[in-house]
C-alpha cells in the first residue's frame, strides 16, 4: 500500500465522517433551535396576563 493510496482512504474516512457529524449537528441545532423557541412562546404566555393586570 502506498502512501498516496493511504491518504485517499483517510480522506475518504474523514469525507464520511464530517457528513455524519453536519447530519448530527443539523438535527442538535434544529432541536436546539425548537426548544428556545418553545421556552419564549411559553415564557411570553405567562407574562402578558402580567402585563393586562398592569395597565
Amino acid at each position: 500500500m502506498s502512501f498516496t493510496s493511504i491518504l485517499q482512504d483517510s480522506h475518504q474516512v474523514v469525507k464520511s465522517h464530517s457528513l455524519k457529524i453536519k447530519k448530527l449537528f443539523r438535527r442538535s441545532n434544529f432541536l436546539y433551535i425548537l426548544a428556545l423557541t418553545h421556552k419564549k412562546g411559553r415564557r411570553a404566555s405567562t407574562r402578558q396576563p402580567l402585563f393586562t393586570e398592569s395597565y
